[in-house]
């Protein structure tokens, strides 16, 4: 087993994991990642889900905690929640789509949620999120890491290239596909 209910959590002292949700597999890899509740010291609502990565042959980690500090976002930004997750594989790790807290470190319904992902050196990284820039229009919503209805499990919206591909609304109903790489 990668992890187990009541296991301790790496990285986190004092916790152990209470639950887990649907893991993702890297095709033709034996990299895992998944999102799991936690439980113990110091873990309360707020704090006590995350998403866990172990890259072929490495230490399972946790790459993001709700209530931590998400990469590319003012100081004060923190994570409430995460809503899916994918594992390209390649040289990259999970890409994930998560929602902020309001408030603190700027953020505010417009730009509350986004995409991150593990880049080829094992960095977590802010791909793109709600309010950011694409040519001349600012992101209102967007679409991705979406299941395709009748297809459970198939992979969608990620290549083996580490691209992402999803589609952004803009303001007056404008819209683009957008591909990003996960350098």
């Amino acid at each position: 087993p990668v992890a187990r209910v009541s296991d301790p959590v790496p990285e986190i002292s004092g916790a152990s994991f209470k639950a887990f949700l649907d893991p993702v597999l890297a095709p033709g890899a034996a990299s895992v990642a998944f999102p799991a509740a936690l439980r113990g010291e110091g873990v309360r609502a707020g704090n006590d889900r995350a998403i866990f990565y172990q890259p072929e042959g490495a230490p399972l980690r946790a790459i993001a905690r709700e209530g931590g500090q998400p990469p590319g976002t003012l100081a004060g930004a923190k994570w409430k929640s995460f809503t899916s997750l994918a594992l390209p594989g390649g040289s990259t790790g999970p890409v994930f789509r998560a929602t902020l807290a309001r408030g603190a470190g700027g953020v505010k319904a417009g730009n509350d949620a986004g995409v991150w992902g593990v880049d080829s050196a094992g960095t977590l990284r802010l791909l793109f999120r709600e309010g950011d820039p694409v040519g001349e229009e600012t992101v209102k919503t967007f679409t991705v890491l979406n299941a395709v209805r009748g297809s459970a499990g198939v992979t969608r919206s990620f290549n083996h290239a580490a691209l992402v591909a999803w589609r952004a609304g803009f303001a007056a109903g404008a819209s683009a596909i957008v591909v990003t790489s996960v350098p």
